[in-house]
């Protein structure tokens, strides 16, 4: 595996890091073709020739992985102290194990983006469309997260 050429600085986790996502090599002077993906490179790899995705599928797809790592970190802030699920947890209090109380929060959200659907409009206007893809998206990973945590509970040592 290569050496990570990202900054000190550029917040980077090895999952996410373009370095570890695109085999790369130092870029030639006399080839000039860019990648369609190339505006997502961060700026300290643009001198790097993109010679091979890692991952496949649609490069928006990862960029926005990328937005909602931001999206949750800075919601995180606001809800967790030591235990960065506290807030989802609290529905243990009322019997409802924490990745049954995502799954009602994700059917609330789909609930709304159902009605968005038919009526193309939302009558409140504090939360768009791509807000309710995103809260979606976050949700569920945070729900696989406490359903998996609570299948380790089950597992008899």
């Amino acid at each position: 595996m290569k050496t990570c050429i990202a900054p000190a600085d550029f917040n980077c986790l090895e999952t996410s890091c373009f370095e570890c996502r695109y085999e790369v090599e130092e870029k030639e002077e006399s080839k000039n073709v860019n990648p369609p993906y190339l505006s997502l490179v961060p700026e300290f790899m643009k001198d790097k020739e993109i010679t091979k995705p890692k991952f496949h599928g649609h490069p928006d797809f990862y960029k926005i992985l990328d937005e909602l790592k931001e999206l949750h970190s800075k919601k995180n802030q606001d809800y967790a102290g030591n235990d960065p699920l506290s807030n989802l947890k609290e529905t243990e209090d009322m019997g409802i194990p924490a990745w049954k109380g995502v799954a009602i929060r994700l059917s609330d959200k789909y609930s709304r983006l159902k009605t968005f659907v038919k009526k193309e409009q939302y009558e409140v206007k504090d939360e768009s469309v791509e807000d309710v893809f995103r809260d979606m998206a976050v949700y569920a990973i945070l729900g696989l997260i406490l359903y998996r945590e609570s299948k380790k509970d089950d597992i008899p040592f």
